[in-house]
């Protein structure tokens, strides 16, 4: 089989990009901005493509190959739109998977624009973010398409062939940088026409009245540079940005140690008066870990139902596992073991069994008998109550 070699005739030229690691960093606000709500998992997975198509970008970028980079951030605002287009129409989800016609991003963004009522909203609010969406695509298609020897290879690898074709090379990496950031911009805002917690819990009232959820909010910095203060002013003037506003206001204010049991699943034993004072707003999960953690300050660590992974003001004696801890690790360590003070690297590990769900903890030194009794206590009152069976939990903490 015959085989080629690249010679310097096929080389391209590399562009340096000094803060690509910073844009890097802050795409992070969107994968972080994932939703709970409808079609959850396929918006989030839509979201995570754009931003991976935002970082393969960069990296084309830097490597020198500047369509498919200047592509690759086209297609991230393509990939956001079409998300926006299946949750409004679920029924042509189907026709989309198995390929069929009709998903092309011009007519999409062309329906979105005039007939979902959310992204129809935003775009007319914010109409002057999306005119410099628009016009930044045109001028990316110029590169994508190769008009003008700007996007040409042989041309922008040749100093003498740059020179008399007045190129710039810092003007197309000033045009990539700008291209970048707007379309880092565009996938956020696009994000926000699925719901508007990554901007609402922006406000630190409504952040603090919050349920505990997998959204994390955009940072101050990434608005500013990526949407800027203005338009996202604008933003906050949308129906989806007021209700969603409006709902969370209506919701009681927690706490700093509710808040921080909730959303951190991290416990105080020195605010145990918070706790009680909003009881009402905690989870299952959370009156549990509240009520082991408040029987014994040899308690550190508590992981409730396979899915809760509590920490405490107590820190943990193990420093370093060689295994990945989940329910599957912990029913394989205590088979055959009795339920409490087993041997745990230099700890000990023990577990309850409520609404058929253990609830593992690991403590710092041995449990004594009579601590042992007020954990089965409460033990078989959580599972009481689990069967609405028992009384109120307060009398439990």
């Amino acid at each position: 089989m015959k085989t080629y070699t690249i010679v310097d005739q096929w080389a391209i030229k590399t562009f340096d990009l000094p803060n690509a690691e910073e844009y890097l960093q802050d795409i992070n606000n969107i994968s972080l901005a994932t939703t709970g709500f409808i079609n959850a998992w396929e918006s989030n997975l839509f979201f995570d493509e754009a931003t991976q198509l935002i970082v393969n970008a960069i990296k084309l970028f830097q490597l020198g190959y500047l369509d498919c980079a200047f592509y690759s951030l086209r297609q991230s605002i393509e990939t956001s739109i079409g998300i926006i287009y299946l949750t409004a129409n679920p029924d042509k989800k189907k026709d989309w998977i198995i390929l069929e016609k009709g998903f092309e991003s011009g007519k999409m963004a062309l329906w979105i624009s005039e007939k979902e009522p959310t992204f129809k909203d935003i775009r007319e609010k914010m109409a002057d973010f999306f005119d410099n969406v628009l016009k930044m695509r045109s001028n990316m298609n110029k590169y994508i398409h190769k008009q003008g020897y700007s996007s040409f290879y042989q041309i922008i690898k040749n100093p003498i062939l740059i020179q008399e074709n007045h190129i710039s090379l810092n003007k197309i990496a000033n045009d990539f940088t700008n291209y970048l950031k707007t379309s880092i911009g565009a996938v956020a805002i696009y994000r926000l026409a699925i719901d508007a917690l990554p901007a609402v819990l922006m406000d630190e009232d409504i952040r603090m009245r919050s349920w505990d959820m997998i959204t994390e909010p955009y940072s101050e910095d990434f608005v500013n540079k990526y949407i800027g203060k203005n338009n996202f002013e604008s933003y906050k003037k949308t129906n989806i940005y007021i209700n969603f506003f409006n709902a969370l206001k209506t919701k009681e204010r927690q706490n700093e140690a509710v808040y921080n049991l909730i959303h951190y699943q991290i416990f105080d034993r020195r605010r145990i008066e918070e706790y009680k004072a909003q009881m009402h707003l905690c989870s299952f999960s959370d009156l549990v870990a509240i009520s082991i953690f408040s029987i014994s300050n040899k308690i550190s660590q508590l992981f409730v139902n396979g899915i809760h992974w509590y920490q405490s003001d107590i820190e943990t004696k193990v420093r370093s596992r060689s295994c990945t801890l989940g329910t599957i690790f912990f029913d394989s360590f205590f088979n055959n073991k009795k339920d409490y003070n087993q041997p745990y690297y230099n700890s000990y590990l023990s577990r309850i069994h409520i609404n058929d769900e253990y609830t593992y903890f690991e403590h710092g030194k041995r449990l004594s008998i009579d601590e042992i009794k007020i954990i089965s206590f409460v033990e078989k009152e959580f599972s009481l109550i689990a069967n609405k069976k028992g009384k109120d939990v307060s009398s439990l903490i």
